[in-house]
């Protein structure tokens, strides 16, 4: 099966996860961008903005070729590297795929794009989640979560 139509249908179905359908990004989601490497950049998505303990968090990680020569990277599969002081949890009853890492190149203004969605296990408060997506450069991408009660 081509690859994207493979990661297509896994974003289709972690988008899914939680009772959250694949409507578009409401209102209450976050963004933040930061450089991913040279001529690359990491936009990340989290839904909802301000989770509750123990409710599922979407997270959507795009990093877009913005020089103007392609760019060949490794990126990961089957989910997000996930990391920083916001505890997650695997959501019950899902299971993880095992594949790692897969290599691509970008030509000028093209996104790869990768979803995760997880169980937030943290107790109200301000905490920071890292979103590794391309292996092998630059720090992963992070956003400030607060958690609510």
């Amino acid at each position: 099966m081509n690859r994207t139509i493979r990661w297509a249908a896994g974003l289709a179905a972690l988008l899914a996860l939680g009772g959250a359908d694949c409507r578009p990004w409401s209102p209450s989601g976050r963004l933040e961008r930061g450089p991913a490497g040279p001529g690359l950049v990491q936009s990340v998505r989290i839904e909802p903005a301000e989770p509750r303990e123990g409710e599922t968090i979407r997270i959507v990680s795009e990093v877009t070729n913005r020089s103007s020569r392609t760019i060949r990277a490794t990126f990961t599969d089957c989910g997000l590297g996930l990391t920083g002081s916001l505890a997650l949890a695997q959501i019950p009853g899902t299971v993880r795929c095992l594949s790692v890492s897969y290599e691509r190149e970008l030509a000028p203004g093209e996104s790869i794009v990768g979803g995760d969605a997880m169980m937030v296990k943290s107790s109200p408060g301000d905490y920071r989640l890292e979103v590794l997506h391309l292996i092998g450069s630059a720090p992963r991408a992070g956003i400030d979560v607060r958690v609510v009660e």
